[in-house]
């Protein structure tokens, strides 16, 4: 599967196309409106009972899709014993889906607001298990006082182009699918993803598929935020970055990053495993690193951390580095002492450790 190509004209031919409001079933969207405004009633009370709590996301992700469910079928919650036999035909399109997202803007003062993203990740889902729709699902976000949180949080396979800037945990735990995003992303795109694709078609704060397993994370902006940076601890996949990153690679497992422009923060801090290609400049390499395969085809500040000095209390201080290569093609200009098992080398030629075959 192709990352699909999305176009600022398309964008705008998106907001002007009446035909997807025209269509959509009034009565359906009114329905969508009441299930929302129950769920939004419901997180925003358990908010004000628990001040400054942070619900799980399990449990309103679940709220969500019980009151969804339970609406579409008419019955009592409480008679259902098993909700994973539920098979009733959903009675709202996707169409009706767009519609409703243009309608949350009058909703974005209630404290829960940051939570709708489970609902409409659990309206896409239940629609997408009943009907298995090709067709892509289009959000049209309006610019909010806060971004939606959560939006195709654990997608199952739907492909969902979303027009706007969207919040934290965009996409995360996603299954599998196709997400494009037509703006930037909060903190925890793509955290913990099993599989899928994501295309973010601007800019990134940070914490960028974090966890992840498998999948395709490509972003055609920049990472700008050093909190976790660029595939910590990731274990699988592929995440290419068109711009600037901040950090990358920390405590990474297995996959493969790609940054095609600069690093201006570490790199491959305790990597362990997996792929790094930095196609310009690195501030700071393998601090720590115990495995895996860095290749850099520009300059490098530091290789590891240089500020350790000769002292037992510094040599203790300060982290190691035991295995894993590094390739670079420029310059560096210093060198950490705590360097026992990685290999450098620069333009092929090795340069530690100094004199092995």
């Amino acid at each position: 599967m192709k990352l699909t190509e999305i176009t600022q004209t398309e964008y705008g031919d998106v907001q002007k196309n009446e035909t997807a409001v025209s269509i959509a079933d009034k009565k359906a969207v009114n329905q969508i409106l009441q299930m929302y405004e129950e769920y939004i009633a419901f997180v925003h009370e358990e908010k004000t009972r628990e001040e400054n709590s942070i619900l799980s996301d399990g449990y309103c992700f679940l709220t969500a899709r019980e009151i969804i469910r339970d609406t579409i079928k008419n019955t009592d919650k409480k008679k259902q014993a098993n909700r994973t036999e539920y098979t009733t035909t959903a009675e709202y399109t996707s169409k009706d889906i767009t519609e409703f997202s243009t309608l949350l803007k009058k909703y974005q003062t209630m404290n829960a607001f940051s939570y709708s993203g489970f609902f409409i990740s659990a309206l896409i889902n239940d629609h997408f298990a009943q009907t298995k729709q090709t067709e892509p699902y289009v959000l049209i976000l309006e610019p909010y006082n806060e971004t939606l949180d959560y939006l195709c949080y654990k997608n199952e396979g739907a492909t969902v182009h979303i027009y706007g800037n969207v919040g934290n945990e965009t996409c995360s735990y996603m299954l599998n699918g196709e997400i494009i995003i037509s703006g930037n992303s909060e903190d925890d795109l793509g955290a913990e993803m099993i599989n899928g694709l994501i295309h973010l078609q601007g800019n990134a704060n940070g914490s960028v598929g974090l966890k992840m397993r498998n999948g395709m994370i490509q972003i055609d902006g920049s990472v700008s935020s050093s909190v976790l940076g660029v595939g910590y601890e990731m274990s699988g996949g592929k995440i290419i970055v068109n711009r600037d990153v901040h950090d990358t690679a920390a405590k990474m497992k297995g996959g493969e990053i790609i940054i095609k422009r600069n690093v201006l923060g570490q790199a491959a801090e305790y990597l362990s495993s997996g792929i790094l290609r930095i196609e310009k400049d690195c501030k700071q390499i393998g601090v720590g690193m115990r495995g895996g395969k860095v290749y850099i085809k520009g300059n490098v500040e530091e290789i590891g951390d240089s500020h350790c000095g000769n002292s037992p209390e510094d040599m203790g201080h300060y982290p190691r580095m035991t295995g894993g290569t590094i390739h670079f093609e420029g310059e560096y200009k210093r060198m950490s002492k705590l360097i026992s098992g990685t290999e450098i080398f620069q333009r092929g030629k090795r340069i530690f450790p100094v004199g092995k075959k």
